[in-house]
């Protein structure tokens, strides 16, 4: 039997993006060293004050854009070729639907070792 247990946090409404470094801070135990990926749907989202300092405060913070509607398998497995061999300790989905979905199937699969989009 396979079981597969998806842990997401959302966090939305009006000034929700300023919490965002302090809940990463909690979440990575104040590792400032951690590698973060943010997917944003628009770099315009990287205008936002709490982007800005989370990306101040950690460094080596990573940012993808994916404007992409109702993704495929084929822009996740993109995705994935991109960002596998990095070390993230953190994915964060900026967006709707289609870049959370992203977010949340990134995490799911990037340990993982998988050599094409049909596997």
């Amino acid at each position: 039997m396979d079981s597969f247990y998806n842990s997401v946090r959302v966090f939305q409404g009006r000034g929700c993006l300023r919490e965002l470094p302090s809940v990463c801070k909690k979440a990575l135990k104040d590792d400032l060293s951690a590698i973060i990926l943010i997917l944003v749907w628009d770099k315009s989202v990287l205008e936002q004050k709490g982007i800005q300092k989370l990306q101040e405060e950690f460094p080596n913070t990573l940012v993808e854009e994916c404007s992409v509607s109702n993704p495929e398998i084929e822009d996740l497995f993109g995705l994935y070729q991109k960002f596998y061999r990095k070390k993230l300790d953190l994915i964060i989905a900026v967006g709707g639907g289609s870049i959370m979905d992203l977010g949340k199937s990134l995490c799911m699969i990037h340990d993982e070792e998988i050599e094409s989009a049909e596997e």
